[in-house]
């Protein structure tokens, strides 16, 4: 699945609409409480993209804001801790192991929280803005590499242009 497009359907936007059409009734298929715990699932994974996706020190939605002692991280992380555990595909029988994406997920809010107090401690760090720590700047990175070594299969060390990239990155 794309990110993108994960993003977009996992939101708060998506979580709203759910809530709205149920509680005026439109949605009659299920019930109610079904599509509310719908909505609390695109709510929940809306949170978590946006906690694992800050750019900013401060924004309108707290959990896209940096990452900081007294900031809403922390409650919500222990809160998806709670709930993400009980994630099961429906229909699956009991005993089921756990989807291999939402056991990231635990490990990913474990490691984040982990990493925060450590920087915290031994480099005195106030906040952190954790769009650095996803996947992107590294594929940006091999991007510039690729480019600048004539995209070679065989790549030399001494060819990779690494003051651009740790620019790029850090």
């Amino acid at each position: 699945m794309r990110v993108k497009f994960a993003t977009q359907v996992l939101s708060h936007s998506v979580a709203v609409g759910i809530k709205t059409l149920a509680q005026i009734k439109q949605l009659k298929d299920q019930p109610q409480r079904n599509y509310m715990a719908a909505a609390k699932f695109c709510e929940n994974f809306d949170g978590l993209f946006n906690c694992f996706n800050s750019q900013r020190l401060k924004d309108s939605r707290k959990l896209k804001s940096a990452l900081s002692d007294g900031s809403a991280h922390f409650p919500f992380f222990d809160q998806c801790m709670e709930w993400l555990p009980r994630l099961r595909l429906f229909g699956a029988p009991p005993g089921t192991k756990q989807l291999p994406s939402v056991e990231g997920w635990q490990h990913n809010i474990v490691c984040l929280k982990m990493l925060w107090r450590d920087i915290r401690e031994r480099h005195q760090v106030s906040y952190l803005l954790t769009n650095r720590l996803n996947q992107d700047c590294l594929e940006n990175a091999y991007s510039a590499i690729r480019a600048r070594a004539g995209r070679s299969a065989h790549m030399h060390p001494r060819r990779v242009p690494w003051p651009s990239l740790t620019q790029r990155c850090f």
